[in-house]
């Protein structure tokens, strides 16, 4: 009798004990905690920020200025949205290594966005992509040589392999000799900066930024389209326009707070990229085409488009070129 009520016992016990091991046995990756949260409050009514740009062109600070504002932030960091986009990203974090984190925990549930590839997979999920609720997207653009410069010291590993030495570090000639080489025989038709908005931001949203008025010299516009709400930010402007962005998605009075996040300069121990920053000098010829882009004739002012050929070519002609 007694061994009776044992079984019994372990019986009842197992019944409720076998779905708990099955929930605990699951893994908890960041974008289906974090899916679960977007689903919840977009329900509720927040509608989200996705901070969406190509790397490197500041977006770190404005995902962590707009971030900050909430304890409960439905803010999401993004360079990746496109299949093919995102797959290559997988690829090149597989062939070196590298594993996407898939690690979460309180504090990443609460906050949320534990990285921009988490990120992707929540607002790349079809339930979130088909939602009817408006989405309200900041992109940024950056001088193209800055962006193609901090680029190489990004992820090397990841991007740009054979330009470390033995020790896995960046090699300064190397380095010089790749810019050269790019520069000396440019292809700004295949350049990922040139073409991320027609290969990346146009193929997700179907919006084509190119079609509304855009003034350099302003550094700012903001465009509704569709259920987008789009603000286009040029980075040497965001000090004197992100808090205009702000009160605008938020409708709020609050002043930002703009904290610079992921500086190059802040990292470079060796010094070699303030060095590269200071010294380089790039074919003329090779710059010109570079600045004479769709991408950069649009977002920046011919004289600025002048200037920045003559600082990174370290020439300067007397009639100043129309290009």
């Amino acid at each position: 009798m007694k061994n009776f009520g044992k079984t019994i016992g372990y019986s009842v016990l197992n019944f409720f004990l076998k779905p708990l091991k099955k929930i605990l046995s699951l893994r908890l990756l960041p974008h289906n905690m974090l899916n679960l949260k977007h689903r919840l409050f977009e329900f509720l009514g927040r509608e989200p920020i996705i901070v969406y740009t190509m790397g490197k062109v500041g977006s770190a600070t404005v995902f962590h200025a707009f971030h900050e504002q909430y304890f409960f932030p439905l803010t999401y960091h993004v360079h990746h949205l496109t299949s093919k986009a995102f797959q290559n990203a997988v690829k090149k974090y597989n062939e070196s290594g590298l594993q996407i984190s898939d690690k979460i925990n309180l504090t990443t549930l609460i906050k949320g966005n534990s990285s921009h590839m988490s990120a992707s997979q929540i607002l790349m999920n079809p339930k979130v992509i088909n939602t009817r609720r408006n989405w309200n997207i900041i992109t940024l653009v950056r001088d193209p040589f800055s962006t193609y410069l901090s680029h190489i010291f990004q992820n090397p590993q990841i991007r740009r392999p054979f330009l470390l030495d033995e020790n896995g570090m960046l090699n300064k000639e190397k380095v010089e000799r790749h810019i050269d080489e790019i520069f000396t025989k440019p292809h700004p038709e295949k350049d990922f900066i040139s073409n991320w908005f027609d290969n990346e931001f146009y193929k997700f949203t179907g919006v084509d930024l190119y079609q509304y008025p855009f003034n350099p010299e302003k550094g700012y516009a903001i465009i509704h389209e569709k259920r987008f709400k789009i603000a286009v930010i040029a980075l040497e402007s965001l000090d004197k326009n992100l808090p205009l962005i702000f009160k605008e998605f938020t409708n709020s009075s609050e002043e930002i707070s703009i904290e610079k996040k992921n500086i190059r300069t802040r990292d470079d121990k060796s010094g070699f990229y303030q060095e590269l920053k200071n010294n380089i000098k790039v074919p003329r010829d090779g710059l010109e085409k570079f600045y004479s882009t769709k991408y950069a004739r649009y977002f920046f002012t011919t004289e600025y488009r002048e200037q920045m050929i003559n600082k990174w070519s370290g020439t300067r002609i007397n009639d100043t070129k129309v290009i």
